[in-house]
């Protein structure tokens, strides 16, 4: 298949820039499979930093931004498709991106669209503008099936999987015992120390937990905080649950459902 993707290279523009986590679980299996991959060349950066509509300065940087955008898309779908008819349009696309108006665009040139995104455990209302104007809707959260229908969105449930040509064992030596590879918020810091205070060498690195050490307020904040790191590079991620005999993976999250049940969701790691 010919398939024109537009996706950023990763979900985690805060924090780690460098970071190809999309690329690495998107792109390359699709190219892997032997598809022909035409790359929409955009910087997502600014856009990445005003995905909510519900706030007056991201609304207001939206309304201005998601024209150019669109209009750089379907410029680029368009020359791609004349030079040689594309098979699927597929996205990694929030509202805050683009029109609705612009997929419906491109799939009356006769190209099916898709859009992935996983984060509607506790973020749905970043896509539910642009869902209803895609084919098909990926959707890795089984719950949320009934919400892209009644926004008039078509989804598919696709359960997230990891490429196994990156993630992959690394012959190196066992240096830890338990770690946590991601950034510091709502529960975390809490389970680490927990575990710190039962005796357990618990480390973690990624960004925020310089934090713990401005932070620290007794003598097991300031332990946390000196077993703790700053992020890692993709390739050191892969390469420290190979490092470590336990590896830990929090499913809560920092946005508190507003019925009170508990925020949860399922992470790439």
């Amino acid at each position: 298949m010919r398939i024109f993707y537009a996706a950023a290279d990763s979900p985690n523009y805060w924090g780690l820039p460098q970071s190809r986590l999309w690329h690495a679980n998107l792109y390359l299996p699709l190219a892997d499979l032997g598809h022909d991959l035409v790359a929409f060349a955009y910087d997502y950066g600014v856009h990445n930093d005003h995905l909510d509509a519900r706030l007056p300065t991201h609304r207001a940087f939206i309304d201005r931004h998601r024209p150019l955008l669109g209009e750089q898309l379907l410029q680029q779908v368009k020359a791609a498709h004349k030079h040689r008819p594309l098979d699927l349009f597929f996205s990694y696309f929030y509202s805050a991106y683009v029109e609705p108006a612009v997929i419906r665009e491109i799939s009356r040139m006769g190209i099916p669209t898709v859009n992935w995104y996983c984060n509607a455990s506790y973020q749905f209302e970043l896509v539910e503008e642009i869902a209803p104007a895609y084919d098909f809707c990926l959707v890795p959260e089984q719950f949320r099936l009934d919400d892209y229908r009644r926004v008039g969105a078509n989804p598919i449930y696709c359960q997230e999987a990891a490429n196994p040509n990156v993630y992959r064992p690394h012959d190196v030596p066992v240096d830890y015992d338990v770690t946590f590879v991601g950034q510091r918020y709502g529960t975390r810091p809490q389970y680490l120390k927990r575990l710190i205070e039962k005796g357990v060498d618990a480390r973690a690195w990624g960004p925020r937990w310089d934090e713990e050490a401005r932070r620290a307020a007794t003598p097991l904040d300031h332990e946390l905080a000196r077993r703790a790191g700053g992020p890692l590079s993709d390739d050191e991620l892969v390469v420290m649950y190979s490092r470590s005999r336990v590896s830990l993976g929090f499913s809560a999250v920092a946005h508190v459902p507003k019925d009170g049940s508990p925020p949860g969701m399922l992470t790439p790691r």
